[in-house]
């Protein structure tokens, strides 16, 4: 389930590349689409790196320091810091922005989560396995019970 067009339209999402089949978000982008200079998106990313690392989270895991070749005008480019960031990274990054347009993606954010959540209540619940003998064994009861587990793709 993705988020819907009109969601994508109001929200101010980044351009995604894809690195070991997962979708990244580099930090030029983030500062693009939500009208921030670079090098105050690149603080937040590191005070948020400093943050979760006193969590459960594996911030190696959702953030890349890399470099990009950038234009500085006249056709001339320069190399500068930037991150690459997963989807939690991204999602934790962009909810302590403020202003209009960090607002806009936090309200598309919202409503696509909404949509998702009407959509799975919209399918019925499979009906219950029936257990043949009278004395089910724990393999039957386990195998019941998992039948009844909602099955997602997100």
């Amino acid at each position: 389930m993705s988020i819907s067009n009109s969601a994508v339209a109001v929200a101010n999402i980044p351009d995604l590349v894809l690195a070991d089949e997962r979708p990244w978000a580099n930090s030029l982008d983030i500062a693009k689409a939500f009208g921030k200079r670079h090098d105050n998106v690149l603080r937040d990313i590191e005070n948020l790196r400093d943050s979760v690392g006193d969590h459960s989270l594996k911030i190696e895991e959702m953030v890349r320091e890399i470099e990009i070749e950038t234009e500085i005008g006249s056709g001339a480019y320069r190399r500068v810091q930037a991150y690459l960031l997963n989807r939690d990274a991204f999602t934790l990054l962009a909810m302590g922005f403020t202003g209009s347009k960090a607002l806009q993606f936090k309200l598309a954010y919202i409503k696509a989560f909404n949509d998702m959540e009407r959509a799975l209540n919209e399918v019925p619940a499979p009906a219950a396995p029936a257990i043949t003998d009278g004395n089910p064994s724990n393999r039957q009861l386990i195998a019941a019970m998992d039948s009844l587990r909602p099955r997602t793709n997100w």
